[in-house]
């Protein structure tokens, strides 16, 4: 834990995270949760330059309804989609030129971690053992805290390293929170806000229609630009196209800084 306090101290120090997103790390146990996600030693990459990419998957119950796929006529559940969706992700940044300074880092609402930050040629994919959605509520702030925390405490590690390194991270959610208990949806917007303005973040939501939660305005509320932001209908097709959308975007932001700086521009957009 002191590890990952001291890489956020630096972070503050830098500039890079302001007070209320500092306190905010430091409740309860989220130091450690933080320290299992960061994974590989900085030593061990060797890279001129690194992309974190972290995917923060909702496990709730209600991911397991089940859809109609139009194509082909049968039932499909999210909890499904969502492990064919995470696998299009990751074989899509397989394909970049750039995959060699790719780390990935897959975590679950539940607070499962599937991968610290992995070289991504070493990323689990999702399967039907380790991602089984049965979790009976949604902390979505908590999971958020933690997952950005540990892209703040990672960053940090490669910057005093003198490794430029850059984020995207990917937040899927079917609904709103209702059960967290360490933030709040105020101090999740005080690191979103600050990883913003480093200008070296990405965080894209993507909201899965649940009928009722504006996803748009839930995520204006945690101060992620709307750019950002994708409210898919609750079919397969959707689910999985929104997935391959926001593959395209981190592929775009592992191109260098010329790259990144057009992922954060456009967001979702071309």
């Amino acid at each position: 834990m002191s590890n990952v306090l001291s890489l956020l101290q630096t972070a503050q120090d830098d500039g890079a995270l302001g007070a209320q997103s500092m306190m905010a790390f430091q409740v309860g146990d989220m130091g450690a949760q933080i320290q299992a996600a960061l994974g590989v030693d900085v030593d061990g990459v060797d890279a001129s330059e690194v992309l974190l990419v972290s995917v923060l998957m909702d496990d709730s119950s209600s991911m397991t309804q089940e859809v109609i796929d139009p194509a082909t006529h049968k039932r499909v559940s999210n909890e499904q989609t969502a492990r064919e969706g995470h696998g299009d992700f990751l074989g899509a940044l397989l394909e970049s030129k750039a995959k060699d300074g790719v780390l990935v880092c897959t975590r679950l609402l539940s607070g499962t971690v599937i991968d610290p930050f992995t070289p991504l040629t070493s990323a689990t994919t999702l399967n039907d053992k380790n991602y089984r959605a049965n979790l009976g509520h949604t902390p979505l702030f908590d999971g958020m805290g933690v997952t950005l925390g540990a892209v703040v405490a990672k960053t940090a590690d490669f910057s005093q390293s003198g490794v430029p390194c850059r984020s995207v991270t990917v937040i899927v959610t079917d609904g709103g929170n209702n059960s967290s208990k360490k933030q709040t949806v105020n101090t999740i917007k005080a690191i979103v806000e600050d990883m913003v303005r480093a200008e070296s973040h990405i965080i894209l939501f993507i909201g899965l229609d649940d009928g009722f939660t504006d996803f748009r305005k839930l995520a204006a509320e945690m101060g992620i630009p709307d750019r950002w932001v994708l409210t898919p209908k609750n079919t397969r097709s959707e689910f999985r196209a929104a997935m391959r959308v926001a593959s395209q975007s981190a592929v775009r932001a592992s191109q260098g800084a010329a790259g990144f700086s057009q992922a954060a521009a456009t967001g979702f957009g071309t």
